[in-house]
């Protein structure tokens, strides 16, 4: 499967007006204390999401004897920070919003567990249904790590320990269905999940030219289908109702997603391209080591989607001096960035 990232794994890439939009620029610790906390307390930084849904994992620090703990923040707007510490959580706090930038107590206590009930299409228990907690972590798409995981009883009913809502998403796995994604978590009652055996679509594939695309990957719940040689293609079970998103990855040609809404769009679905936008290269050591455990094997990396006209970007690795260019021009693909300690 094609990805927006040529090398999986990269820590912090970043280019202004993406991933990072405007605001603060320059980096900033914040501080407080944790009541209550115990010798496994820790405190997460997220980052809030414009657009919602799950908050990304950026950082995990311990509490100190103390009870004190500081946490830096990459540039940009739109944090946030809790504490646990086993079954014990605290409500989040806003950074940089009405909580402003002053010190922090984080009060923990106990939080409940995440309880979901599962049915089919036809509105009887998913008995044995998979349900996942996953939270998200640091990336472009945010990347998910999963945290707990439980099965369905007899009456559908799934009880899973207890995750905080902003950073969350509860994925639903039956043989036979679609996949059922609730995010972000619900903060009290108990969820409902209805599954789906979804629906064929077909559609077609062209370029911004209008030429059909010929081995291109369309995707739609984790279901996915290649063109033919006219383009075409036929995806075996899409929701059968509600607003989804088709993405088409026509390599070199484009890309595009799609948002369709069923029963409306229920006929032949046209996905046309858009030329890819990127900056690419390679990240280095200070002594020109590949750094294999923030992108691949060759230490490259791949950003898409961006604006056309120069982008300033940002590479941050931990223990290393952050390193930004400015004025990098959308579609250079040569680019070297060398972090030193």
């Amino acid at each position: 499967m094609r990805s927006g990232w040529c090398a999986a794994g990269l820590v912090a890439l970043v280019a202004a007006g993406w991933l990072l939009p405007g605001g603060r620029t320059e980096r900033f610790t914040v501080r407080g204390r944790v009541a209550g906390a115990g010798r496994s307390a820790e405190v997460t930084l997220f980052r809030i999401p414009d657009g919602g849904g799950a908050w990304p994992v950026l950082a995990t620090v311990p509490v100190g004897r103390d009870r004190a703990f500081a946490v830096g923040l990459p540039p940009g707007d739109g944090f946030a920070v809790r504490a646990s510490d086993g079954p014990l959580l605290s409500p989040c706090a806003t950074v940089g919003g009405p909580d402003g930038f002053s010190e922090f107590e984080l009060v923990l206590q106990p939080a409940p567990p995440v309880e979901v009930l599962v049915t089919d299409d036809a509105g009887g228990p998913a008995a044995g249904a998979r349900v996942v907690v996953e939270e998200a972590t640091r990336g472009a798409p945010p990347r998910r790590r999963p945290v707990a995981e439980v099965r369905a009883d007899a009456a559908g009913r799934a009880v899973l320990p207890p995750v905080p809502p902003p950073c969350g998403r509860i994925t639903v796995r039956v043989a036979g269905f679609l996949p059922a994604v609730l995010e972000p978590l619900p903060a009290d009652a108990p969820a409902a999940i209805r599954l789906d055996r979804g629906r064929p679509l077909a559609g077609v594939v062209l370029d911004a030219d209008g030429v059909p695309v010929a081995g291109a990957l369309v995707a739609v719940a984790e279901r996915e289908a290649v063109t033919d040689e006219a383009g075409r293609f036929l995806l075996p079970a899409a929701p059968s109702a509600g607003d989804f998103v088709v993405r088409a990855d026509g390599g070199d040609r484009g890309r595009a997603d799609r948002t369709v809404s069923r029963p409306a769009a229920d006929g032949p679905l046209t996905v046309r391209l858009t030329p890819v936008r990127r900056i690419a290269g390679r990240i280095l050591l200070f002594r020109g080591v590949v750094l294999e455990d923030l992108t691949g094997a060759e230490g490259r990396f791949c950003l898409l989607g961006l604006r056309p006209g120069p982008h300033h970007v940002t590479v941050e690795a931990a223990g290393f001096e952050p390193e930004r260019l400015r004025h990098v021009l959308c579609g250079r693909t040569d680019l070297r960035v060398t972090l030193s300690r």
